[in-house]
């Protein structure tokens, strides 16, 4: 179990064990993860405090509390993000939430995959996307989303380690690989 995993799994079952609506939960901390990332972004100086080497772990603890405070983020929140600058790993926190939304759809009985899109996909297509993955792989499917220029257009799908590429790049490709080919035999 890797590092980020770890710290997902640990935090899952502190939720668990808390009780009440996870679901909500789990949806408030995806969402302040977010922000908390977004402001990094946006912070030059927060990101050299927090991810860099000049301040100590006591002071990037302190840091993570006054945002934590001023962006009135949960207790729950507050508390991991601080032991993550407590230990060093507020570098990993995106990892952390992806390997936390895969131990949410693990325990459900489910398994994520990842959706990479030329274009934002909206939330209407991403469910579709989960029910048509679904219903062909027999149980749930989350898809974690993410946008790659590269593609071009249309979508490429990975779930359990196989790839559905349906981009204008793999079509691209394929066509360039199969005219290749033919031309080799002149």
């Amino acid at each position: 179990m890797n590092v980020a995993r770890s710290y997902a799994q640990a935090l899952f079952d502190v939720t668990v064990e808390q009780g009440g609506d996870r679901t909500a939960v789990f949806q408030k901390l995806k969402e302040e993860e977010r922000d908390f990332r977004d402001l990094l972004e946006r912070s030059s100086d927060a990101k050299i405090i927090l991810l860099g080497m000049v301040a100590s772990h006591r002071e990037k603890e302190l840091v993570v509390e006054e945002i934590a405070k001023k962006a009135q983020y949960s207790i729950q929140f507050q508390r991991f993000a601080k032991l993550l600058a407590r230990k060093g790993r507020l570098g990993i926190l995106a990892k952390i939430f992806y390997e936390l939304e895969r131990v949410e759809v693990e325990a459900q009985g489910g398994t994520l995959g990842q959706l990479a899109s030329a274009d934002p996909v909206s939330s209407q297509d991403l469910a579709g996307f989960e029910k048509q993955f679904s219903e062909k792989l027999g149980k749930k499917v989350r898809f974690y989303l993410n946008q790659d220029p590269a593609l071009m257009a249309g979508v490429r799908a990975t779930v359990e380690g196989v790839s559905y590429d349906g981009s204008l790049k793999a079509q691209l490709d394929s066509l360039r690989e199969e005219f290749l080919s033919e031309s080799s035999h002149f």
